[in-house]
């Protein structure tokens, strides 16, 4: 990609702050984000001069990785020498000043183990599409109640909590009780229902 390519796609994510911004509400939402590269790939291609390969969406966003981590290496190192030693006459990077918008939105993570920062960013958007939507609380609000309205229900039951208070009698019974006892009731329901003597 030449230089000229990567400027304008720095330029064009500008306009796009789901793509920088960790504190923008579209910032977690996958979808905004990888429309939002796919318009950046073709600002990139119609703006200037025709390319032979089209910047895809999937290959801007790798591009912006590359220069975004660049750029972060860059404000340590600058960080590292204004503490440190005397800096000399060493140059910047060259897109450090157009890259500097990114300055109060990134952080700076600390990394243990093998995860890498591009591991770190797929693992935010995995994590990001399963915070529950306001979707998912709507839901989840409806079976609360339904859940309180069975419950209410079932206490209001009388039937079933005068059979409930005659479990422990019959529990106490042995099993040849138990098995007349359930005859006996048989009996008594069929001839109250039918009315059968």
């Amino acid at each position: 990609m030449a230089a000229n390519m990567e400027e304008k796609l720095i330029v064009a994510v500008t306009d796009f702050p789901e793509l920088y911004n960790t504190a923008a509400k579209e910032y977690r939402d996958i979808h905004k984000k990888a429309a939002a590269w796919e318009l950046v790939g073709a600002r990139i291609n119609t703006s200037g001069k025709c390319t032979l390969r089209p910047l895809k969406g999937e290959k801007a966003k790798k591009r912006w990785k590359n220069l975004r981590d660049t750029y972060m290496r860059v404000c340590k190192s600058l960080k590292e020498r204004k503490s440190g030693s005397a800096a000399g006459g060493q140059k910047t990077w060259k897109y450090y000043q157009i890259m500097s918008f990114l300055e109060p939105h990134l952080k700076e993570r600390v990394t243990s183990g093998n995860l890498t920062a591009d591991d770190l960013q797929q693992e935010e958007e995995i994590i990001s599409t399963l915070e529950p939507r306001p979707a998912d609380s709507f839901e989840a609000t409806i079976l609360n109640r339904l859940d309180n309205i069975q419950a209410q229900l079932k206490q209001g039951d009388e039937d079933e909590l005068y059979l409930q208070s005659l479990l422990p009698t019959f529990r106490r019974l042995t099993g040849a009780r138990k098995s007349m006892a359930k005859v006996e009731i048989m009996k008594v329901l069929h001839k109250i229902e039918f009315g059968e003597e």
